[in-house]
């Protein structure tokens, strides 16, 4: 099925380039659903569609940094409300939100990436002890890096071009003096004495949200349960935003003001 698109001046109710971008999406989401060698293993909540504005075609796993949404409410407020899609350009700050794409997508055209959740990708590796990546200007990729919005699961060792699977949408701190990782939640239950666990949610950077599923932490380190009423006060009630951390056994636990990481554990 071709898609006609307009062009400036045709008398329809939206601009012409608002138009242009439907027609690009719903072209790029018909492919995908014809051609199977572009499904992604993404859950297709984490999949939003981009238009590459960067000026080049695009790879699979090449990364754009969000320009803004595709449709402008100014402009076309009911697009804007009932579609969901960015405008990618070339990455020129690596302090702004990025997406990285799932498909190839030519200069000007609409097609699928990657907003948050776990996908494979090319990393350009400089230091084969990072656990993080990013983006950089000139960078058609992503980078590693000591900190970052991109948790890298698992990678090939060494340096240069590697193949890594990664989790977008982590916000991973690493203290300057050692790996000590410091990542934002909010409680999702109140605490009651004697429990050992709470639920929390993690913070997603691009969304400015706490999105995802909850999961449990330890209040406590050495896994030990909440006995007096003073612990842990700040936290007590559902919806508190708080600190997690690894202790030196790899579990997640409340990061509580009274204690102080020493070294890269808690």
């Amino acid at each position: 099925m071709a898609f006609e698109k307009a062009v400036s001046g045709q008398p329809i109710k939206i601009p012409a380039s608002d138009y242009n971008a439907a027609m690009a999406a719903a072209e790029a989401y018909q492919k995908q659903i014809s051609n199977p060698s572009v499904n992604i293993n993404p859950d297709d909540a984490d999949v939003v569609m981009v238009r590459n504005s960067s000026g080049g075609n695009l790879v699979r796993y090449a990364v754009l940094q969000i320009a803004g949404p595709m449709f402008e409410p100014a402009v076309n407020l009911d697009s804007f409300k009932d579609y969901v899609g960015f405008d990618g350009e070339a990455v020129s700050d690596d302090t702004l939100p990025f997406v990285i794409v799932q498909e190839p997508i030519a200069a000007g055209e609409v097609g699928r990436a990657l907003v948050t959740g776990i996908t494979v990708s090319p990393i350009l590796v400089t230091d084969d002890t990072h656990k993080y990546a990013g983006v950089a200007s000139g960078v058609p990729f992503l980078q590693s890096s000591d900190s970052g919005t991109v948790t890298i699961l698992w990678k090939q060792s060494g340096t240069g071009v590697k193949w890594a699977m990664v989790r977008l949408g982590t916000a991973g701190v690493t203290e300057s003096s050692s790996d000590f990782e410091l990542v934002p939640v909010r409680i999702e239950e109140d605490i009651a004495d004697g429990v050992s666990k709470v639920q929390v949610k993690e913070y997603n950077s691009l969304y400015n949200d706490f999105v995802g599923d909850p999961f449990y932490v330890y209040i406590k380190p050495n896994h030990a349960t909440i006995t007096d009423k003073e612990d842990v006060v700040p936290w007590r009630t559902s919806g508190q935003p708080g600190l997690i951390a690894k202790d030196c056994h790899g579990s997640w636990i409340l990061v509580r003001p009274d204690i102080q990481p020493a070294g890269s554990c808690i």
